[in-house]
Protein backbone atom coordinates (compact mmCIF):
# COMPACT_ATOMS: atom_id res chain seq x y z
CA UNK A 1 0.00 0.00 0.00
CA UNK A 2 2.82 2.35 0.82
CA UNK A 3 5.24 0.82 -1.66
CA UNK A 4 6.70 2.20 -4.83
CA UNK A 5 4.30 3.79 -7.31
CA UNK A 6 3.48 1.57 -10.25
CA UNK A 7 5.25 -1.44 -8.79
CA UNK A 8 2.57 -3.91 -9.86
CA UNK A 9 2.70 -2.73 -13.45
CA UNK A 10 6.42 -2.07 -13.61
CA UNK A 11 7.54 -5.57 -12.66
CA UNK A 12 5.25 -7.24 -15.19
CA UNK A 13 5.09 -10.38 -13.07
CA UNK A 14 2.72 -12.17 -10.73
CA UNK A 15 2.28 -10.29 -7.48
CA UNK A 16 -0.34 -11.13 -4.89
CA UNK A 17 -2.89 -8.36 -4.47
CA UNK A 18 -5.60 -7.71 -1.93
CA UNK A 19 -8.15 -9.64 -3.96
CA UNK A 20 -10.46 -10.42 -1.07
CA UNK A 21 -11.47 -9.39 2.43
CA UNK A 22 -9.20 -11.92 4.13
CA UNK A 23 -6.10 -10.69 2.28
CA UNK A 24 -7.03 -7.13 3.19
CA UNK A 25 -7.47 -8.16 6.84
CA UNK A 26 -4.05 -9.84 6.82
CA UNK A 27 -2.37 -6.75 5.36
CA UNK A 28 -4.16 -4.59 7.95
CA UNK A 29 -2.99 -6.89 10.75
CA UNK A 30 0.62 -6.84 9.54
CA UNK A 31 0.56 -3.05 9.26
CA UNK A 32 -0.97 -2.74 12.75
CA UNK A 33 1.62 -5.14 14.14
CA UNK A 34 4.36 -3.04 12.54
CA UNK A 35 2.96 0.08 14.18
CA UNK A 36 2.60 -1.66 17.55
CA UNK A 37 6.12 -3.11 17.54
CA UNK A 38 7.98 -0.30 15.80
CA UNK A 39 9.20 -2.70 13.13
CA UNK A 40 8.75 -2.44 9.38
CA UNK A 41 5.88 -4.41 7.83
CA UNK A 42 8.43 -6.53 5.93
CA UNK A 43 10.23 -7.51 9.14
CA UNK A 44 6.92 -8.32 10.85
CA UNK A 45 5.78 -10.46 7.91
CA UNK A 46 9.03 -12.43 7.65
CA UNK A 47 9.38 -12.83 11.44
CA UNK A 48 5.80 -14.13 11.54
CA UNK A 49 6.53 -16.67 8.78
CA UNK A 50 9.75 -17.78 10.49
CA UNK A 51 7.86 -18.34 13.76
CA UNK A 52 5.06 -20.11 11.88
CA UNK A 53 7.66 -22.41 10.28
CA UNK A 54 9.21 -23.15 13.69
CA UNK A 55 5.79 -24.14 15.09
CA UNK A 56 4.77 -26.17 12.06
CA UNK A 57 4.77 -29.94 12.05
CA UNK A 58 5.54 -29.90 8.34
CA UNK A 59 8.33 -28.30 6.37
CA UNK A 60 7.60 -24.61 5.85
CA UNK A 61 10.26 -22.33 4.42
CA UNK A 62 9.61 -18.61 3.96
CA UNK A 63 10.79 -17.54 0.52
CA UNK A 64 11.98 -13.97 0.20
CA UNK A 65 12.58 -12.01 -2.97
CA UNK A 66 14.55 -8.87 -2.21
CA UNK A 67 15.06 -6.46 -5.08
CA UNK A 68 17.55 -4.24 -3.26
CA UNK A 69 20.24 -4.58 -0.61
CA UNK A 70 17.96 -2.62 1.74
CA UNK A 71 15.19 -5.19 1.24
CA UNK A 72 17.62 -8.03 1.94
CA UNK A 73 18.90 -6.33 5.08
CA UNK A 74 15.35 -5.85 6.36
CA UNK A 75 14.43 -9.47 5.62
CA UNK A 76 17.56 -10.79 7.31
CA UNK A 77 16.93 -8.67 10.41
CA UNK A 78 13.74 -10.70 10.87
CA UNK A 79 15.96 -13.65 11.80
CA UNK A 80 16.78 -11.85 15.06
CA UNK A 81 13.23 -10.62 15.63
CA UNK A 82 10.81 -12.29 18.01
CA UNK A 83 7.24 -11.11 17.78
CA UNK A 84 5.26 -10.79 21.01
CA UNK A 85 2.91 -13.79 21.43
CA UNK A 86 -0.21 -11.62 21.14
CA UNK A 87 0.99 -10.23 17.79
CA UNK A 88 1.72 -13.72 16.47
CA UNK A 89 -1.67 -14.97 17.68
CA UNK A 90 -3.47 -12.02 16.05
CA UNK A 91 -1.74 -12.69 12.73
CA UNK A 92 -2.53 -16.40 12.94
CA UNK A 93 -6.19 -15.74 13.74
CA UNK A 94 -6.72 -13.35 10.85
CA UNK A 95 -4.97 -15.64 8.36
CA UNK A 96 -6.68 -18.87 9.37
CA UNK A 97 -8.09 -20.72 6.40
CA UNK A 98 -11.76 -21.66 6.48
CA UNK A 99 -11.75 -25.42 6.02
CA UNK A 100 -15.42 -25.64 5.13
CA UNK A 101 -17.55 -28.69 5.68
CA UNK A 102 -17.38 -31.18 7.32
CA UNK A 103 -14.58 -29.59 9.37
CA UNK A 104 -16.74 -26.69 10.60
CA UNK A 105 -19.48 -29.05 11.72
CA UNK A 106 -17.01 -31.33 13.50
CA UNK A 107 -15.28 -28.44 15.30
CA UNK A 108 -18.65 -27.14 16.50
CA UNK A 109 -19.31 -30.51 18.14
CA UNK A 110 -15.78 -31.23 19.30
CA UNK A 111 -16.60 -30.75 22.97
CA UNK A 112 -19.49 -33.18 22.64
CA UNK A 113 -17.25 -35.73 20.94
CA UNK A 114 -14.81 -35.45 23.83
CA UNK A 115 -17.55 -36.36 26.28
CA UNK A 116 -18.44 -32.82 27.32
CA UNK A 117 -21.24 -30.47 26.36
CA UNK A 118 -24.30 -30.95 28.50
CA UNK A 119 -26.89 -30.39 25.79
CA UNK A 120 -27.29 -32.35 22.60
CA UNK A 121 -28.24 -30.32 19.58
Amino acid sequence: RAGEAGRLQGLQTLIQTESGPQKTAIVDAVLQAATDTGLSPAVVAVAWLIERAARSTTGVVPIIGPRTVEHLTAYLSALDTELPPEVYDRLEAVSQIDRGEPHAQISERLELARGGAENWR
